[in-house]
């Protein structure tokens, strides 16, 4: 099966938006998103954009702590994929009051581990990895998961880009992921 890199779609993004998300008051804390994050005082940052005066709401909008905020939309499509124990948080804006969709954290619980990646497929810039390669069977058939050390990169299977293009959701670009 093809692996895909999950990123914002930022060049949709004409007049940006910014979404804030009290962590606190979204009760982020009690759930342990991110153990190397302290929650509990982060305004999350969540990017939309807006078109005269409407505010339109792309079905994933990327955060600044990496979590990612989806649409009921997208969370229904999403859920009907192979994702582990994900978890669908909803949550609340605080400085924008005419959103008419429900918005979600989403806690990526489902995890592979570090060496599933290959690095004689990887292509690294520097010390960074700018493609990612990974053995497949490690991938164990997940549709969404993270490595266990990088909060950040998300990765989605075929399936699940397929789902995302079929839905006509917005806001997902994907870039290619090696597998051996």
């Amino acid at each position: 099966m093809k692996y895909y890199k999950l990123i914002a779609n930022a060049y949709s993004c004409k007049n940006p938006l910014v979404l804030k998300i009290n962590s606190e008051e979204n009760h982020f804390d009690e759930k342990n998103i991110y153990k190397d994050i302290d929650l509990r005082c982060n305004l999350i940052k969540a990017y939309s954009y807006s078109e005269k005066n409407d505010t339109i709401i792309e079905d994933f909008i990327v955060s600044n702590i990496g979590l990612p905020i989806v649409t009921e939309r997208a969370k229904e499509v999403i859920e009907k994929l192979s994702i582990g124990n994900t978890e669908f948080i909803p949550i609340k804006v605080t400085n924008v009051n005419n959103i008419s969709t429900k918005l979600y954290a989403v806690h990526i619980r489902n995890h592979i581990s570090d060496d599933a990646i290959n690095l004689d497929i990887c292509k690294c810039i520097g010390n960074s990895i700018a493609v990612y390669g990974f053995f497949e069977e490690k991938i164990n058939g997940n549709d969404l998961f993270r490595l266990q050390k990088n909060n950040f990169a998300i990765f989605v299977s075929q399936k699940f880009v397929q789902a995302a293009k079929k839905n006509k959701l917005t806001g997902f670009s994907f870039t290619d992921v090696r597998t051996v």
